[in-house]
């Protein structure tokens, strides 16, 4: 193909990009297990002095080549009651584990050997819900608190975060905003400021700092050198979440088509329109040209790379990425940070002539086991 490298990165401004997604336990001494094949668990989440309800209750069993994972899931009821039956008796050691999004549990997690009377936990609001910034899906890690990913771009949701509104408007990212910063000490007990996006009273933007370590940290807000909020969040190695045209993690992307004609001109066209007479984003439909070009998918997201390689001798894994469009595989190009903008991650796809006229297509993407947040592109 001609001139592949030269569409590799698109160039975005900053700002533009910025306003483009800111619009908008214990441990039970080993009992030898009884003969029978299955029982139940049980327990109560209570918040304060009252049962919790709508509380996701999850139990895992070992994951080991001689013992399939097991998995076993319910919420709890208005009173904050569960119940679990037909756990399968003789796997030694299953954990149970409370999540609800901004609550954490105690104790986290639970694990016992074999049926036991009840399994409780007390919840507590917490006092920051961390997301990655494309999809703002809570994904619970240990204790329940929030997981992202290294050096991706988060947002922490709470009240009281900063005095005012105000954008980063240029790089290297400022590590303080209307007086406010955020402090990150991870798993290797080392503190390092985390650049910033964007500071407001209820949402802060930031990029989880490099260097990062894997594990639980601690995320302190400090305001005029005094932390005002602090909570717990899980740091991941990978998890790449894509961005979207209304910033909700959802519907048309944050993304281009890419177009390379057979002399070498190129262009780059958008995916969506805001549309002032229904007062919406509505899709602008991939056309296929003639068939000596190809059209690329261009996507933005960030949560990592998929690597390949052992220590610094590493490369993008582009055979751990598959993507369908419609439920029609597709092929992964080009997988790497996007220079202009930091912690963004850029995803190139070769779109199949097969999806002409395909109307609304959902773009699924999964990589190393992980699936990104789903989006909707359209063909004519």
């Amino acid at each position: 193909m001609k001139r592949q490298s030269s569409f590799l990165v698109v160039s975005i401004s900053l700002t533009g990009f910025l306003m483009l997604f800111l619009a908008l336990g214990f441990s039970a001494t080993q009992p030898t297990v009884t003969a029978q094949q299955t029982y139940s668990v049980s327990g109560r989440v209570v918040l304060g002095n009252s049962g919790m309800a709508d509380v996701t209750i999850n139990i895992t069993g070992p994951n080991s080549p001689t013992i399939p994972p097991l998995f076993y899931t319910t919420e709890t009821d208005a009173d904050g009651f569960w119940s679990i039956s037909g756990i399968r008796a003789g796997i030694v050691f299953y954990t149970v584990s409370a999540v609800k999004p901004g609550y954490v549990f105690s104790s986290c997690p639970l694990t016992f050997a074999t049926t036991t009377t009840q399994l409780n936990f007390s919840a507590a609001v917490a006092s920051l819900s961390t997301v990655s910034a494309a999809d703002f899906n809570f994904r619970a890690g240990f204790c329940s608190h929030p997981t992202v990913a290294q050096e991706s771009i988060a947002s922490t949701f709470g009240t009281d975060l900063a005095a005012t509104t105000q954008i980063a408007t240029s790089q290297p990212l400022p590590t303080v905003l209307a007086g406010t910063s955020v402090k990150i000490k991870d798993a290797a007990n080392t503190e390092r400021e985390a650049p910033l996006f964007f500071v407001s009273p209820t949402q802060i933007n930031f990029q989880v700092p490099p260097g990062t370590a894997l594990g639980t940290a601690s995320i302190n807000i400090v305001r005029n050198g005094q932390v005002v909020k602090e909570a717990n969040v899980n740091i991941a190695d990978f998890q790449l979440t894509l961005f979207t045209a209304d910033a909700s993690g959802k519907g048309f992307p944050a993304a281009v088509a890419y177009r390379l004609k057979t002399n070498g001109a190129e262009s780059y066209e958008p995916m969506s329109r805001f549309d002032p007479v229904q007062g919406k984003l509505v899709a602008v439909p991939i056309e296929f040209g003639d068939e000596t070009e190809q059209l690329f998918l261009v996507l933005f997201g960030t949560g990592g790379i998929a690597k390949a390689g052992v220590g610094t001798n590493t490369q993008p894994d582009l055979q751990s990425y598959e993507i369908t469009i419609g439920g029609t595989p597709a092929q992964v190009t080009y997988v790497g940070l996007q220079p202009s903008y930091v912690g963004l991650v850029q995803t190139n796809v070769l779109l199949p002539r097969s999806l002409n006229g395909r109307g609304d297509a959902e773009v699924k993407l999964r990589a190393i086991g992980r699936e990104a947040n789903p989006v909707t592109i359209n063909f004519r």
